[in-house]
C-alpha cells in the first residue's frame, strides 16, 4: 500500500490539517473497537477511528490518517512503537519539523 507524504503532528496541530493525511504517535489510553483514544506528545487527547486491521500491541503507537473535521484521526496505517518512547523529545522534534520542513 503506497501511502502519501504526511506530516507528523501533535494534538494541537490537528486543527490546522482537517482532511490531510497525517502521522500521530501516542500514548494509547483506551480502546473499544472501533475507538482508540490516546494521549499525544503535548499532553492533549486524540480519538482515533481504528481501521478493520488495528492491532496495537505496545504502549505507544504510530497512527497514519486523515484528520476528521471533530480533529479525530481515521487511521490508514498504524505501527506499534515499544514500551519505552520519550514523547517530550517526539513533541519537540515535530515542532522543529514544522518550523523548519525542508529539513525534515
Amino acid at each position: 500500500m503506497s501511502l502519501p507524504t504526511t506530516k507528523r503532528v501533535n494534538s494541537a496541530m490537528l486543527q490546522n490539517c482537517i482532511g490531510e493525511t497525517v502521522r500521530f504517535v501516542g500514548e494509547l489510553k483506551s480502546r473499544q473497537h472501533p475507538v482508540a483514544v490516546f494521549l499525544a506528545s503535548d499532553k492533549g487527547s486524540v480519538t482515533v477511528v481504528m481501521n478493520e486491521t488495528s492491532q496495537y500491541g505496545t504502549k505507544f503507537v504510530e497512527v497514519i490518517g486523515t484528520v476528521n473535521p471533530d480533529r479525530s484521526i481515521t487511521e490508514m496505517i498504524s505501527t506499534n512503537f515499544g514500551d519505552d518512547f520519550n514523547m517530550e523529545t517526539y513533541d519537540a522534534m515535530i515542532r522543529k519539523a514544522q518550523k523548519f520542513p525542508s529539513v525534515f
